[in-house]
């Protein structure tokens, strides 16, 4: 919801790369990317992913700095 198309399916894809072939390419490596506020308007932010285990399995945490 945060980010908008086309970066939030770019967000996705790299996720869905890491998860098949273990390329870290933004797991750990902060981004600028654009976020998209309530009323529709967009804004630079930069994004880290981070990447954590639970018994459950992995999970992924996202922050941002606007």
């Amino acid at each position: 919801m945060l980010m908008p198309g086309p970066y939030h399916d770019e967000h996705d894809a790299y996720l869905a790369n890491y998860r098949e072939t273990g390329d870290r390419r933004i797991i750990g490596v902060g981004r600028e990317v654009v976020g998209r506020r309530h009323d529709g308007s967009t804004f630079p932010m930069h994004l880290s992913i981070g990447e954590g285990t639970l018994d459950a399995g992995k999970i992924y945490v996202e922050s941002s700095v606007t």
